[in-house]
């Protein structure tokens, strides 16, 4: 995720290219495009923060479809650990306390998935898990907490079977309204949507979700905020960041009309896949999966949530007060240190740029694309008023 060293080293070697004669660089030439576009988006880093889950939660098999049950404290999710062939995930569920998650308990009576079904969904104002069985041409089910378990799934309403729901579906907390996304047509995954006809009390057919949302390409794992008005998906439409991303639309109340998608940026996308995106009761925070890079398994939960960001500034100086010009500054969040924000010091050794804040850093000064220097730096905002910080660097 070096993106502004990549783009370097690209450059020089497309030059080399060049200068040996050799014209057939295109894959060069892609590459230095390809990061140059992702520069654009680290280089504007969104509104969140994210934090990769450590054990038990992610181990070295895949982890999927987490979703936050805040009456119980319990995070679930689709794990495949333990199994070898045929793959199988089960759902397991972890509470957290102070000291961070506990061991993992099994939900051994909700049965078995694979990759494409192992999708469940929980709606906090009834606390029901919902989930997902093919059978009867799709259906859902659900299942309530008792104790320290679940019950057994009971089918949610058999006059859904008849409406080709798939696994990847979202139901809302009336229990009203399913979106779930499906390549009936053959050509790529559309939302579709289903809602109770409050005049005949049966389920509509299901109809395309909004033709302001799906594209010819892949439009999957919906999930709608409480109040119905923001949606969010993944797609993997071009103009990315990676391959599945994350994208969010707002419902103009007025005309009824989706807003044109917004991809929501780095680091909740990455170069890599990103699904299974859930909000929390407080839609600042939520859950979602990744591959990208430095997985513990091959697709890892990551947790995000809203930031505030301040400005900061200061000088670099060498042991005898110059300036060091043309030098780098990195601030690497403690929480995900695959993201930093930076910037290059002026004729006078000043820099400027923007943070998170209410984080400790780990700061790196590069000169000469080499580390030069090392060190920690918190900032600590309680309002999170957009404050300017001023911090100087003192280079031994």
């Amino acid at each position: 995720y070096l993106f502004e060293d990549a783009s370097l080293s690209l450059k020089q070697f497309h030059q080399k290219l060049e200068f040996n004669g050799n014209t057939e660089n295109e894959d060069a030439q892609k590459l230095i495009a390809e990061t140059t576009h992702l520069m654009s988006f680290f280089d504007d880093a969104d509104n969140y923060e994210i934090h990769q889950l450590d054990g038990p939660i992610n181990s070295e098999s895949d982890e999927l479809s987490p979703v936050y049950f805040e009456e119980k404290k319990e995070l679930l999710f689709a794990s495949s650990r333990g199994s070898i062939y045929p793959i199988v995930y089960k759902i397991y569920y972890a509470k957290k306390d102070e000291n961070g998650w506990g061991s993992l308990t099994e939900v051994r009576n909700i049965g078995t998935f694979d990759e494409t079904t192992a999708n469940i969904e929980v709606v906090n104002n009834d606390g029901k898990l919902f989930l997902f069985r093919e059978e009867k041409g799709g259906d859902l089910y659900y299942s309530q907490p008792d104790g320290d378990s679940w019950t057994d799934p009971i089918e949610f309403d058999s006059r859904i079977s008849n409406n080709h729901l798939h696994s990847h579906f979202y139901i809302n907390e009336h229990e009203d309204r399913i979106i779930f996304s499906s390549d009936e047509k053959g050509a790529g995954l559309d939302l579709y949507e289903s809602y109770i006809d409050p005049a005949k009390g049966q389920w509509t057919r299901p109809e395309n979700f909004s033709q302001d949302i799906n594209t010819s390409y892949n439009e999957d794992s919906p999930y709608l905020s409480p109040n119905e008005s923001t949606l969010y998906f993944v797609s993997d439409r071009p103009g990315g960041v990676g391959g599945k991303d994350v994208y969010s639309s707002t419902l103009d109340m007025t005309t009824f009309k989706w807003s044109t998608p917004k991809n929501m940026g780095w680091p909740i996308n990455s170069p890599n896949d990103e699904f299974h995106f859930k909000m929390n009761e407080d839609q600042t925070s939520g859950y979602y999966v990744s591959d990208r890079l430095h997985s513990k398994g091959k697709k890892d939960i990551y947790f995000f949530w809203e930031v505030e960001k301040v400005n900061i500034t200061g000088r670099l100086i060498d042991k005898d007060g110059q300036p060091l010009t043309d030098a780098q500054i990195r601030f690497h969040p403690s929480q995900y240190t695959d993201e930093y924000f930076h910037a290059t010091t002026d004729n006078r050794g000043l820099y400027t740029t923007k943070i998170i804040s209410d984080e400790t850093f780990n700061v790196e000064i590069l000169q000469s694309g080499r580390i030069i220097y090392r060190d920690k730096f918190e900032v600590h905002d309680s309002k999170g008023e957009a404050l300017t910080h001023h911090k100087d660097f003192k280079i031994q």
